[in-house]
């Protein structure tokens, strides 16, 4: 029987979550778009979030380590991946999102 490692997995929650947060922070212009007290709120909390990359990729080591590759997991992963990024795109081109661009039209 395996135990569960509770404690790990909410800080894999946590970083995945942080990690989501930073990619907004980055990647929506939000740091652009500010001045004053809020830029400096918007740097500090993208200096906290960065490190939950690494941490959530350790995290990920530790749970595998032991674990033999398997090429359908690889493959289950990729074409997971791949649906998702048709999709979402789909849903920005119906939304009027230009993906060029990256401007709503």
């Amino acid at each position: 029987m395996k135990i569960r490692q509770s404690n790990y997995e909410l800080m894999r929650i946590v970083s995945m979550l942080l990690i989501v947060l930073y990619h907004i922070l980055s990647h929506g212009q939000v740091l652009h778009n500010t001045t004053g007290v809020m830029h400096l709120i918007v740097i500090f909390l993208l200096c906290i979030t960065m490190v939950h990359v690494n941490s959530f990729v350790m995290l990920t080591g530790y749970f595998n380590y032991n674990k033999t590759f398997s090429i359908k997991k690889f493959f289950k992963t990729f074409n997971m991946m791949w649906f998702y990024q048709v999709a979402i795109i789909i849903v920005l081109t119906i939304c009027g999102y230009d993906i060029i661009s990256g401007k709503y039209q």
